[in-house]
């Protein structure tokens, strides 16, 4: 007798259509991300993103202001995958000013000081040595230069309050890997660490920090797509809480603005 095993919602959810507080999280962080670019753009510069996956996050830098287009794109990744589909659509927009390779965050193929600015989002806890990264980005990065770093943060205040067993399926849910990852990294979420313990790594690094955000306070899950209303109060709580000072450890993660100093 053959068993069916159904498919669990959050996976029907993303593989048929996309969460909306899902995008809502990802569109805050994207935000955030190409505010501290716009402000750290000049003519000439050379841009570098560290785990750039897809090439996403690079061809909306490309776009985001006139500038951009004398500016030296690269990026790393470890999926070959992700770098083949990256070189597709650069190679399908005609777009010159992007380059994609495959490489580790732990081994940068860079000389020292190459970059104006370094980006790295949704990266370091990934990895089983983030400090070694983050010593590779301060090392490729100019003097004076700007790395913006975004990672989850393990002192998340809601997933504490709301107990271990809805912890547990937040953290389930948001581990449900990719098709690539399957194949060839299903390394996950192994080195999440406080906001604070993370400030504590790149000021030994080296780095200046200048800023620290908050991402936003949901990650988007299946969960807050069948519960609109509460979805609906705590994107006016996220609004009330960006306005707020040090509010970083009520969000699923944090946006780092560091300067090699």
């Amino acid at each position: 007798m053959k068993v069916i095993v159904k498919p669990s919602y959050s996976e029907v959810t993303r593989r048929i259509h996309p969460s909306y507080s899902e995008a809502f999280s990802f569109w805050k962080l994207r935000e955030a991300i190409c505010d501290h670019f716009a402000d750290e753009v000049r003519n000439g510069m050379k841009v570098l993103e560290v785990g750039c996956g897809a090439g996403t996050n690079i061809f909306i830098f490309n776009g985001l202001v006139p500038l951009a287009m004398d500016v030296k794109f690269i990026g790393f990744d470890i999926s070959p995958k992700r770098i083949e589909q990256a070189n597709e659509y650069k190679t399908r927009e005609g777009v010159q000013n992007c380059v994609f390779k495959v490489g580790a965050a732990e081994k940068l193929e860079c000389d020292e000081g190459e970059f104006d600015i370094v980006v790295c989002s949704e990266v370091l806890e990934h990895l089983p040595n983030p400090e070694t990264a983050l010593k590779e980005m301060y090392r490729v990065l100019k003097n004076g230069g700007c790395a913006v770093i975004t990672t989850p943060n393990s002192s998340y205040i809601f997933k504490k309050i709301l107990g271990s067993r809805v912890k547990d399926r937040i953290e389930r849910d948001i581990e449900y890997p990719d098709a690539h990852q399957q194949i060839e990294d299903s390394y996950g979420h192994i080195s999440v660490m406080t906001g604070r313990k993370l400030l504590s790594i790149c000021k030994g690094v080296g780095f200046k920090a200048e800023r620290i955000d908050k991402q936003a306070i949901i990650y988007g899950l299946p969960f807050y797509d069948r519960h609109q209303v509460l979805f609906a109060l705590l994107v006016i709580a996220d609004w009330i809480l960006d306005r707020l000072p040090w509010t970083y450890n009520y969000s699923y993660g944090v946006i780092l603005k560091l300067r090699k100093v």
